[in-house]
């Protein structure tokens, strides 16, 4: 009896075994990554499939229109290229992308997209000049000076007295009537959506280095521009 309990045991340790080991078996198709992250503003990004044989998206028909996927199937290993186009909702977006290889085999990829943060400094197309921490919207504006126009060959005070004259484009405001106080946002790259890294802020005082500088929108002549200072931790925000 005592051998016949044995051998039960060692039969069934050995047919467990068998099970644990088809369970760790790689899959035909495999990823380098499981989750891929886009900013809002939309980007590229590579990812290594690797497969020995055919493989292809299932349902390629039900990918969104905001998700590009290149190749949509192919025959084995290669960098398949993901791009996110801009998200300009204030709702983070995300699909699940799976890709099945010819013998059945599947690999599961999450995509996520974050949502726009200035989704609602984007709706309000006043003029201002405002700041993230929850202060009041400043505008500076009345009969005798306002806000400097958006131009890419200097600056002109409401009366037609040109302040600043240079190649670099430029938009700011003066601050005082007689022009002797004022901000003046120098983008060296022009007026293109997205960063400008290289940018700076000119004032009476001198120049202030930007951590970064980015326009967030452009339309109808109208720029949506949100910097901040080195060493600054408010983030500031103008429409101009």
């Amino acid at each position: 009896m005592k051998k016949i309990a044995l051998l039960t045991i060692v039969a069934t340790l050995a047919f467990t075994g068998c099970v644990d080991v088809d369970c760790c078996v790689p899959g035909v198709i495999s990823i380098d990554v499981n989750t891929l992250t886009f900013i809002s503003a939309g980007e590229t990004k590579e990812i290594n499939l690797d497969c020995p044989m055919e493989w292809e998206i299932q349902d390629p028909v039900k990918v969104p229109d905001w998700l590009e996927i290149d190749p949509l199937n192919h025959s084995g290993s290669i960098k398949v290229t993901i791009t996110a186009k801009e998200n300009e909702k204030p709702e983070i977006r995300d699909f699940i992308v799976i890709f099945v290889a010819s013998n059945g085999d599947k690999f599961i990829l999450q995509v996520i997209q974050l949502k726009d943060n200035y989704f609602d400094f984007k709706s309000n197309e006043e003029p201002r000049w405002e700041w993230d921490d929850g202060s009041t919207v400043r505008e500076e504006i009345n009969a005798n000076y306002r806000y400097i126009f958006i131009t890419d060959n200097g600056f002109v005070k409401s009366s037609g007295e040109r302040l600043f004259s240079s190649v670099l484009c430029k938009t700011g405001r003066i601050t005082s009537p007689d022009g002797s106080t004022y901000e003046i946002l120098e983008i060296k790259d022009g007026f293109t959506k997205g960063a400008h890294p290289e940018s700076i802020l000119r004032t009476e005082i001198g120049i202030i280095e930007l951590d970064y500088l980015e326009i967030v929108k452009i339309e109808n002549g109208k720029l949506w521009i949100v910097f901040k200072e080195k060493n600054a931790s408010i983030e500031r925000r103008i429409v101009q």
